[in-house]
């Protein structure tokens, strides 16, 4: 058993890291698993995992042997380059405290200019799994050696049966214009339900704007794993948020990406989605189930080479 530190965007409400977290803890229960949180309290409540700061481990975090970085877009510099500058620290600050380093399922970009190429470089050697094709293109034009795999929510094993039902799922991201959706005429064809979906905290605001639009809408901010079950009788998701589309997929729900940012297409491409662009009005033709089965069994192999790396360790002893 291997005390392993988690590191990513955990405690932030974003309820798609959340997942992640669900996942790894599924499927490392073997483990002693230790988060580094933004909300200490929450992490704690809602995975039943220790949890310690930010702070706590840039100060003293304790003892352990694997600094495991799970999933999510952190090393990208869309947001900014003080986040990526960030990250990238964090490793070494891990590697400092003499832990081993492990980057699992990672999404890599995009990386605007050169410096971040070039920044990336530094994790030459470090173990690294990328979730799609274009992660694998960036990782190897930076120089790394990677596998590709899967995201790692497609791994969970928890979500709900499908039910029949006729209502329309929406998860909306707050950059997306608030006026698109007063041209939705096609969303109110005989009365149906709409559910708006907050995956992160900062969207329910907007959720609670559009449900004001349209007739039979009501907004579900995406909180605890349980709420899981709101997408059990969807009829179809129209989804901004990447992991709300791959929520859908693994479920067998017919899907439409809004794509925001690259990571969007990419997903879509692989699992057979259709997906348009911001402001582009769209037709209930473009909407079909994704193929999970090649996504899920990637899915699986990042947990394979993950349990192969921690029987040998990088300096040939168990982890």
């Amino acid at each position: 058993m291997a005390r392993i530190l988690l590191f990513g965007y955990y405690g932030f409400g974003n309820f798609g890291d959340e997942l992640l977290l669900a996942s790894i803890k599924q499927n490392l229960s073997d483990h002693d698993l230790t988060v580094v949180s933004g909300n200490c309290e929450h992490t704690e409540k809602l995975h039943q995992l220790k949890a310690i700061s930010r702070k706590q481990f840039w100060l003293n975090p304790g003892s352990y042997d694997l600094f495991l970085v799970g999933g999510g877009s952190i090393l990208q510099n869309t947001t900014s380059n003080r986040s990526l500058i960030y990250y990238l620290g964090a490793v070494k600050r891990a590697q400092q405290l003499g832990m081993d380093v492990y980057l699992m399922a990672q999404g890599l970009g995009p990386l605007k200019g050169i410096w971040p190429q070039m920044a990336l470089k530094s994790l030459k050697g470090i173990p690294l799994t990328v979730r799609d094709k274009q992660s694998l293109t960036i990782a190897q034009n930076c120089g790394l050696e990677a596998e590709l795999v899967a995201d790692l929510a497609l791994s969970y094993s928890n979500y709900p049966l499908k039910k029949q039902g006729k209502t329309i799922g929406i998860a909306l991201r707050d950059e997306l214009g608030f006026n698109f959706f007063s041209q939705l005429d096609w969303l109110l064809d005989d009365n149906k339900e709409i559910r708006l979906f907050a995956f992160h905290n900062r969207d329910y605001e907007l959720c609670l704007k559009v449900a004001r639009l349209l007739p039979n809408a009501h907004s579900v901010k995406m909180e605890k794993l349980q709420d899981l079950e709101y997408f059990s009788d969807l009829e179809l998701l129209w989804g901004m948020r990447l992991h709300s589309l791959i929520v859908a997929t693994a479920m067998g729900i017919p899907a439409l990406g809004i794509s925001y940012d690259p990571k969007v297409t990419a997903f879509c491409e692989e699992a057979g989605l259709s997906w348009h662009l911001p402001g582009i009005m769209p037709k209930k033709e473009w909407f079909r189930s994704g193929d999970s089965g090649i996504l899920i069994k990637r899915s699986e192999t990042a947990w394979q080479l993950f349990r192969s790396y921690t029987k040998a360790g990088t300096s040939g002893h168990s982890i």
